[in-house]
């Protein structure tokens, strides 16, 4: 029995979006049933991290083969054909049973021997193909999809670590992305930056203000302080940048 699944590595999203793949062709029938998940990636200039796909297949009769394929959903719309998913790289059975099977991809993902230009950043989409040992089959252009981003970092420094109750804060912060062309980091300019809050005693992270980023990445954003307390600054990211959190800063209220 064979099972295959898309990219022997990170390379395959790479050369995909390059790819203009043809539009799909046939419909899906009901059975089998199709459950996948699929590891965000954040890729930044050093360390390691783990991408990791599953696609699991259910049927009464049991499952004759997996198949999936991943593809850049930038592509215009375009999507793989069932045909294409058919022919895609060699999986790893991970579980079987009478009526279900599970397959995988795991890779350990070195930033700092990444290999991905710039551009390749954006959301992709894992298509699947299953089939019944009775020959029924099921079509999932997108059964799951995640994100390639570049690593995004953020720093926060308070105008003061003590102020009156009522007074005014000012947090000032930069926000910079990771450049994998130009292996160093740049900075993330134009998007908004939320200020936060987390009172003493509590747990919960409340958006006192917005500030937007400038030509250089900088931002200074300001809020009222009613309490003693820990701040931050948090962005929540965007198509190809991910979201990412300073390090917090306590401030007392007198």
């Amino acid at each position: 029995m064979r099972h295959r699944i898309a990219a022997a590595a990170l390379a395959g999203s790479c050369a995909l979006a390059a790819i203009a793949i043809p539009a799909a062709a046939s419909a899906a029938t009901p059975h089998p049933a199709i459950r996948s998940s699929v590891t965000d990636m954040a890729i930044g200039l050093i360390g390691r991290q783990h991408f990791s796909i599953r696609v699991s297949a259910f049927d009464a009769k049991g499952i004759r083969s997996i198949h999936a394929f991943i593809w850049p959903l930038a592509a215009n719309g375009a999507r793989p054909t069932p045909a294409l998913v058919a022919a895609s790289a060699m999986g790893t059975v991970r579980s079987r049973t009478a009526t279900s099977e599970t397959i995988g991809f795991d890779y350990t993902y070195d930033d700092a021997k990444r290999f991905e230009p710039d551009y390749i950043a954006g959301e992709f989409g894992i298509a699947v193909l299953a089939t019944a040992n009775d020959g029924t089959t099921t079509y999932v252009p997108k059964a799951a999809t995640y994100f390639f981003r570049f690593a995004d970092a953020l720093n926060a420094k308070a105008s003061t670590g003590a102020v009156r109750k009522g007074a005014r804060v000012t947090v000032k912060g930069r926000l910079e992305r990771a450049d994998w062309d130009l292996n160093t980091w740049r900075p993330n300019t134009g998007p908004w930056v939320a200020l936060q809050f987390r009172k003493a005693g509590t747990n919960t992270w409340v958006t006192e203000s917005w500030a937007k980023t400038n030509g250089t990445g900088a931002l200074a954003a300001t809020a009222t302080d009613h309490a003693s307390g820990w701040w931050r600054l948090s962005y929540g990211g965007d198509l190809t940048c991910a979201p990412t959190v300073s390090a917090q800063t306590w401030i007392t209220a007198r």
